[in-house]
């Protein structure tokens, strides 16, 4: 705790993509410097959800990793692990 700032470390990491967390305080376990009791947080008054970092990978090719004899009019399909979205470049 620092003047008006109070930094709150969780007791392990917060890795759980998408989890939603909530932090919560009982009435008075902050004071101002008049000994006014900070009123609390409870409930959903305080959250936020992790942000996923993992980038994603390629599960599933098709055709084939090195497969050989394609068809030269055959589709090129990449199965992702998680959704994707265009990014800022185009695909050549």
């Amino acid at each position: 705790m620092s003047n008006n700032i109070v930094t709150i470390t969780p007791g392990s990491q917060l890795s759980t993509v998408g989890m939603a967390y909530t932090v919560t305080m009982a009435m008075g376990v902050i004071m101002d410097e008049s000994n006014n009791k900070f009123a609390g947080l409870s409930g959903a008054a305080y959250g936020f959800t992790v942000k996923d970092t993992t980038p994603p990978t390629v599960d599933d090719f098709s055709p084939a990793k090195d497969a050989y004899g394609v068809d030269a009019n055959a589709r090129v399909v990449l199965t992702f692990s998680e959704n994707v979205k265009k990014g800022m470049d185009e695909i050549p």
